[in-house]
């Protein structure tokens, strides 16, 4: 199989539905590390990631969640963007 507009291969990827819940959930972690991880790490270095404790109450959670958006409406402001 190519793709359709450079004719490169493409990568077949296991469905996650052919795999066991364990080896899905091992398998998506994996995954996460490999390639979300190095970009929230990125996006945390230039501060465009804030991180709120979900476990809280869902109205601390919203609370963290507003003040986050206001302190980057802030800082956006601040330097003009």
């Amino acid at each position: 199989m190519v793709d359709d507009v450079t004719g490169e291969p493409l990568t077949v990827r296991m469905r996650s539905s052919e795999l066991g819940t364990e080896a899905a959930l091992a398998a998506r972690r994996e995954l996460e590390k490999a390639e979300a991880a190095p970009l929230v790490a990125k996006l945390e270095e230039e501060e465009l990631v804030h991180r709120v404790d979900a476990s809280r109450s869902v109205k601390a959670v919203h609370v963290a969640v507003l003040g986050a958006l206001r302190s980057r409406r802030v800082a956006t402001s601040a330097c003009g963007a």
